[in-house]
Formats: C-alpha cells, sequence, structure tokens
C-alpha cells in the first residue's frame, strides 16, 4: 500500500477505506475526526495541546510534570493529596481534603459543611495566636484548656465586647436554671444585675439586685432586702488616702469595725476661739422622715438595753431643735436622762438642758434637774500597779513631794543566812508628788526585828522589818 502527501490540502488514493489487521508506520497523522474507540495500550505523548470536548476518564493516575489549568469545574469524588503546597484562588471541596504540609488561599474559603480540626488552628505566621480544643473546652493561645472557654491574653488587654447599639445587655454566667449575672450599659449609667430569686432570660428585666454607676460620680446599691458587709471598713472622701495602702492599714485607730473620715469644710466658732487652725467638718449625718420627726442612735447589747442618742424636732414645738440622750430597756422603750432644747428668744438663753426630764424649763433656765442632785470632787488615776496590799501611804511634813507606800510581803524567797523561806519586800516612792513611782526592794539579810534606816535618794525612812 502506498501513502501520497501533498502540501496545503490532503490528497488521497483512490481507496476510501482500509480494512486491516496491524498497521505498522513510522508516522501516523489524522486530519479528520475519528469515530469509535482509539485504544492505546502504551505510552501517549502530546507535544503541544490536546483538546477533549467530551469526559476525560482516567482509570489508574494522571501525572501532570506542569502546571494544569482548569476552566471550569473540578469534581473530586475521593480525597486530594498535596505533598507540598495547595494554594486555592477560589476553591470548593465537596468530599475530604488532605493536605500533608501547608495550605496557602489567596482568596475565600467558603466551607459549606463542617470543618473538623485536630490541633491548633493559627491566625498569625509566628504561630503565637492560636485556637485548640479538646475534652469539649476550647482554649485561646491555650493548649490544654481546663474551662469550655479558656483565655490566654499575649497583652494586658484582653478582652473587649462592643456593641453598635446605645444599649447593651450581656450575660456573663448563667446556670440551667436561668440563674446568673448580666451587665448592662448604656449612656448614662453601668451597672452589673444578679438574678437568683428571678430568672434570667432575654424579656425579663426584673433583677434581684444591682451596683449601678450613674454619670456624675453616683454609686448605687439596689437590694430589696439587706446588704451585708463581711469585713471591717473605711469611710473617706480625703484626696491623700485614695491610693495610700499604709493609711487604709492604720486607718482603724481602735480596732473598730467602721470608722469614718469628715469631709472638713471650715472652722470651728471662729468668733469665739479666733483660732484658724481649729478645723471642723461633717463625719456623720442621720436624716429623719421630715420636718417635724426625730431619730436615733443605739449603743446597745444584743438584748437591745444600753444607750440611745437622737435628736430631731423638739414635740412640744416642733420649730426647736431638740437632742436627747437615754437609755432603751428589752422592749425597745426609750426613758430619757439628759433632754436639750434650743432657745426660742434670742435675748434669752440660747439652749436648756434638763435632767431627768423630757421637757425642760426653756427660756427660764439653762439647767433643769428634776430630782436630787449629788456632788462630789473625786476622781480614779492608775498612777502605779504594786503586787502587794498597801497598808500605809505617808509623805513628810517638811517635803510635801516625797510619798511613800508600804504593804504586805509579795513574792516568797529563801533567806539564805538563816535557811529558812521569807517573802520579798517591796517599798513604793514618789518624788514628785505622786506623779510617778518606783520600786526598792528591802534587804532580806538583816535582823527580823532589827530598826534599819535605808537611804532613798536622800530619803530616810525607819521601820521595824516584819513586825507591821
Amino acid at each position: 500500500m502506498s501513502w501520497r502527501q501533498y502540501g496545503g490540502t490532503s490528497k488521497y488514493d483512490k481507496m476510501s477505506n482500509i480494512n486491516v489487521n496491524t498497521v505498522s508506520t513510522d508516522s501516523f497523522r489524522l486530519h479528520g475526526p475519528y469515530q469509535g474507540d482509539f485504544d492505546i495500550c502504551g505510552n501517549l505523548f502530546v507535544d503541544t495541546s490536546m483538546v477533549v470536548f467530551g469526559s476525560f476518564n482516567v482509570k489508574n493516575d494522571v501525572l501532570i510534570g506542569h502546571d494544569t489549568t482548569m476552566m471550569n469545574d473540578l469534581t473530586v469524588n475521593g480525597n486530594i493529596y498535596s505533598n507540598k503546597n495547595l494554594f486555592l484562588t477560589d476553591g470548593h471541596f465537596s468530599g475530604n481534603l488532605t493536605v500533608a504540609q501547608h495550605v496557602e488561599n489567596i482568596g475565600d474559603v467558603t466551607n459549606k459543611s463542617s470543618l473538623y480540626i485536630y490541633d491548633k488552628l493559627y491566625f498569625d505566621p509566628s504561630a503565637t495566636e492560636f485556637f485548640h480544643g479538646e475534652n469539649n473546652k476550647l482554649g485561646l493561645n491555650v493548649y490544654h484548656p481546663n474551662y469550655t472557654l479558656d483565655i490566654c491574653g499575649n497583652i494586658g488587654s484582653v478582652l473587649n465586647v462592643y456593641s453598635s447599639q446605645e444599649s447593651t445587655r450581656n450575660v456573663i454566667v448563667q446556670n440551667n436554671a436561668f440563674k446568673g449575672i448580666s451587665l448592662n450599659a448604656n449612656t448614662s449609667t453601668s451597672s452589673i444585675r444578679f438574678f437568683n430569686d428571678s430568672s434570667l432570660n432575654v424579656t425579663n428585666m426584673l433583677y434581684d439586685g444591682q451596683l449601678i454607676y450613674n454619670n456624675g460620680g453616683v454609686m448605687t446599691i439596689d437590694v430589696s432586702s439587706n446588704t451585708q458587709i463581711l469585713s471591717n471598713m473605711v469611710i473617706s472622701n480625703r484626696a491623700n488616702t485614695r491610693s495610700d495602702l499604709s493609711f487604709a492599714q492604720g486607718a482603724h485607730i481602735y480596732n473598730e469595725t467602721l470608722v469614718l473620715y469628715d469631709n472638713s469644710w471650715g472652722t470651728y466658732l471662729p468668733e469665739h476661739y479666733k483660732n484658724n487652725t481649729a478645723n471642723t467638718g461633717y463625719a456623720l449625718t442621720m436624716v429623719t422622715a421630715d420636718t417635724s420627726s426625730n431619730t436615733f442612735m443605739n449603743l446597745i447589747t444584743p438584748n437591745k438595753i444600753g444607750l440611745s442618742v437622737g435628736g430631731g424636732a423638739y414635740p412640744n414645738d416642733q420649730t426647736r431643735a431638740m437632742g436627747t440622750m437615754g437609755w432603751v430597756d428589752t422592749s425597745g422603750y426609750f426613758i430619757p436622762a439628759q433632754t436639750m432644747v434650743s432657745g426660742n428668744n434670742i435675748s434669752k438663753y440660747r439652749s436648756s438642758t434638763g435632767f431627768n426630764t423630757y421637757a425642760p424649763r426653756t427660756e427660764q433656765y439653762v439647767v433643769d434637774i428634776n430630782g436630787p442632785v449629788h456632788i462630789t470632787n473625786g476622781q480614779i488615776k492608775v498612777a502605779n500597779f504594786v503586787q502587794y496590799q498597801i497598808y500605809g501611804v505617808s509623805k513628810l511634813r517638811t517635803y510635801q513631794q516625797n510619798i511613800i507606800a508600804v504593804g504586805s510581803p509579795s513574792v516568797k524567797g529563801i533567806n539564805t543566812h538563816q535557811s529558812n523561806s521569807w517573802f520579798s519586800q517591796y517599798i513604793s516612792y514618789s518624788n514628785d508628788g505622786g506623779q510617778s513611782w518606783k520600786q526598792s526592794l528591802v534587804n532580806p539579810t538583816l535582823g527580823i526585828n532589827s530598826d534599819n534606816s535605808i537611804n532613798y535618794n536622800d530619803l530616810y525612812l525607819y521601820y521595824n522589818k516584819f513586825n507591821n
């Protein structure tokens, strides 16, 4: 069989069909479409382009030595394995995607089903910001989280919750019974609300307790029943105490539960004392229900007995001020011991004080006493502690500042000279009229019945030892 070739338009032999079993040739060229099956048992090498207008089915592996461009969809019913980087400009996957190393995406990634991540999900090239979940817990920058959401911040500012609306409400903790705490904010107030008696849900705004801050520096504690503070407390608005820890530690002068530091606002009675350094202020004010009432402060025992101090409007003339002190019994009944009432005549007395009366006679007496009066002049002041019973105290006639006190023995000891027991004998003496005292031990080695002279700073005392 022979072939003839011509340049340009192909020319054929008179034979249009050839039926043979085998064709062996060095070159094989088709100028028209091939109809039917084309079975290649060996390799197929294409030097330029290969255009497939129908389906392209490959029963085994496809090896591509260079770039592959697909103008339409790529459907993968099995897995996609990449031993190196996988770059997606705009990729959609319906099956599994397994990547041995990195996946770099230039555009958006759309996932219409579940996305499973078995290790860390990083958000920066330095691999310092990541999500990791295990055992029903999710960690942000925490590889082994201990909470449902466990966050570790790498900077000082860790969490910011923002709303584009004027008012915002956020629930920070809530249990399965809808009990919890919400945070609320608007342009005028910020508050923490507590829900335990009532339910915390989207529609319920009735809280059980609230800590609220209002514009202008006003803080309010709002509860329906009682506020308990289980610690000592210092209340002060002095500028130098707000951040001074040493002040707070030493503020309780008498170890009291509550201490109030006043707001000094002026000079105390400057027209009377003429002392501009005598400042004054108010540490506590108790206000009555209205202008015709009075109120009380109680200093009592748990069974309700003790002192009660009150003040307000005077019941007999509610235009006057009244102050009173007395005691209360277990039923809470007040018995006035002292009543002070302001005067109403500037030419008379400015106040009247009544003892054992609830209605002192004002404008007549400064002091109005109901009952017998006993006045004495005496006081108890501890000047010295001794460990023995004092039998007598004497002072010299010529030296009135020298005083001596003697009494019983005190501590038992041993008389080394006579091998018998004895009690230490002390005397107390003062050289400044009793303002200060000293003690001196009597020498136990002297005879029992002998009179002895002992010198105490030029003060001579003659006594008979052990004989009172």
